[in-house]
């Protein structure tokens, strides 16, 4: 669930909006964390309760389709100064995110598609919170975000992908499905990376790469 909204004020282009107070611990991810069970029935329940897309929202395919990141970082000739795995997979990766942004327009959920220990909250309930970025697309891709931030945290790629198929919605996504979104949103992480400061981003990259490392091999 999250906070209600109990009221709002839209004066001179701003809004500010008042919630219920939220109680609870930002949610543990880390291998182990009895908060798992708890994050992972909660994103469960968020996406039967928000299909159909209850509200008029962008959608994710065209957020990330006018990014078009691995296309972008190709024609900005983004291989130079790029490790070797990029410079040899590129075209293949743009391949990848054509087929990751076809899929991503097949859904009518309204995704967060920002969730990581920050963004949730455990307390006798599991709040959801930040929903600046949410987007309609398939049911699927706030588990499947997951799988970066669980990465991250320390699971490895076998355990992190158990746990989100855990989820019904990811679960009845195709593998290729699946692993062109892992490769569509790597390149949206790597554009970024490339085009703002912060040293807090590489480890959310680096996940994302072992994740796609994950997904492709054998494939490649």
């Amino acid at each position: 669930s999250s906070p209600r909204l109990i009221w709002y004020v839209d004066v001179d282009g701003w809004v500010i909006n008042g919630y219920d107070y939220a109680e609870g611990h930002h949610a543990d991810l880390s291998p182990g964390s009895p908060d798992l069970p708890r994050v992972r029935d909660a994103v469960t329940a968020l996406g039967e309760e928000l299909t159909p897309c209850p509200v008029n929202v962008p959608t994710l395919a065209d957020q990330w389709g006018r990014l078009a990141a691995w296309r972008r970082i190709r024609r900005d000739g983004g291989v130079q100064g790029a490790d070797s795995w990029i410079r040899e997979n590129l075209d293949r990766f743009v391949a990848w995110e054509q087929d990751g942004l076809e899929a991503l327009g097949r859904g009518d959920t309204l995704a967060h598609t920002d969730l990581h220990e920050l963004n949730i909250l455990v307390g006798s309930r599991v709040q959801v919170i930040d929903w600046a970025w949410s987007r309609r697309a398939p049911a699927w891709v706030d588990p499947a975000v997951l799988v970066v931030r669980l990465l991250a945290e320390g699971h490895s790629p076998d355990e992190a992908e158990a746990w989100a198929q855990g989820i019904p919605a990811l679960r009845g996504a195709s593998n290729g499905t699946v692993t062109a979104f892992a490769v569509t949103l790597l390149g949206v992480w790597e554009y970024v990376v490339r085009h703002s400061s912060g040293s807090h981003r590489q480890p959310l990259v680096d996940a994302a790469r072992t994740w796609v490392h994950h997904r492709l091999a054998g494939l490649m």
